[in-house]
This record gives structure tokens, sequence and C-alpha cells, in this order.
């Protein structure tokens, strides 16, 4: 018998094991480059990983777009490309930038110099494992229909999705990789369209 609000354990048990992840089903992998060698390691990762969404974040404004690169690097605070083949993440340090990646297990490397180091690589990560749940991140602003969205918290900010333009909401569908409680590391897999509380 099944009464409304109550738990199936056993059925979480089971999505619990299936959500258990670890090196065959993820590839983890960081380093660093310097400012002039950035634009070539986004190009070289978007060349092998389908990665199409870019989120910009730059001295005077923040731009989230598709199949595009920053025209170049030094006003780049953090950048991220992302897509359903993986998600590289860069934040500047002075003149170099730190970089971290994650996909699907078994991803396919971009060219060296800019394959960085496998987290799986390290002794004490190679038995670790993760739990993978799905979640999705609301983005400012209702669509007016016409491309733009707007929102009256950041008036000023003119937020562009690069999506349907009869999209009303938009959101950033994700990965998360739990351990111990603390999400590690965040997958942004693309956008879609927010149909209020109902499930995607």
């Amino acid at each position: 018998m099944n009464i409304p609000g109550q738990v199936n354990l056993q059925k979480l048990a089971e999505g619990l094991a299936d959500a258990q992840v670890g090196q065959p089903e993820v590839t983890l992998r960081s380093g660093e480059c310097l400012e002039e060698e950035l634009l070539e390691l986004l190009a070289g990762w978007r060349r092998v990983a389908a990665m199409p969404f870019g989120i910009w974040e730059e001295l005077s404004a923040v731009r989230l777009d598709r199949d595009q690169l920053p025209p170049e690097a030094w006003s780049l605070l953090r950048g991220r490309i992302f897509g359903p083949g993986g998600d590289l993440e860069v934040r500047r340090q002075g003149a170099r930038f730190q970089w971290r990646l994650i996909g699907p297990g078994g991803m396919q490397l971009a060219a060296a110099p800019n394959q960085g180091e496998d987290f799986w690589a390290e002794p004490s990560n190679a038995k670790q494992w993760f739990y993978r749940s799905e979640a999705t991140f609301l983005l400012w602003g209702e669509g007016d229909g016409k491309g733009r969205w707007h929102e009256d918290r950041v008036g000023a900010a003119q937020l562009a999705y690069p999506v349907n333009a009869s999209w009303g909401r938009v959101q950033i569908r994700a990965r998360l990789f739990c351990r111990n409680g603390q999400v590690e590391f965040v997958w942004y897999q693309g956008l879609e369209e927010h149909h209020g509380d109902r499930q995607n």
C-alpha cells in the first residue's frame, strides 16, 4: 500500500545506487594556462566536445552566448563553456587562468599541452565516487517574445539568452556531483525553457 506523502525507501535506495558514479562514468581534469593561451585552450576543448554555450564574466559585463568565444582574454575574469559534451570553467588568477573540466567518462582529450591533470590519476582519488543528481537553475528575467528578457530587480541589465525568442523563462540544466553531503562538481549541460513547477 502506498500512502500519499510516504517515502518508498527501497525505490530511494535503488535511485541512489544508480546515481553513484566514479572514474568510468565521469572525466575530471584541471590545469592552468597563461592569459595569452586561454583562447586556444577554450577552442581546443570545444573542438573535441559538444560545449556550445558560453558564460563570460568580463570587467564591464556578463554575457551568455552560443558558439562564440571572447574576442580577447585580457578583460575576462571568469568564463565557462558547457553543453552535453562537458563543462570547462576558467578563472583568472593574476596573469594566469586556472581551469576545471568535467565530462562523460572516456572523454576525448584536447591536443597537448591543454590536457591538464587527471583527477583520477592521484592514488587517493582513484577509488573515489560521487552521488550524481540532476538540477535546474532559473535565470533572470521574463521573456518578451522578441528575444529579450526583463527583470525588475536588475532593470539596467540587458538580458539576452541564446535560445528560442518565444521562451518565457530560461533555466540551466545541470548535473551535480556530491561527496560527503557536499557539492564538489557541477556540470552545466544546456539551456532549456522553464515550465513552472512541472518536472521537465
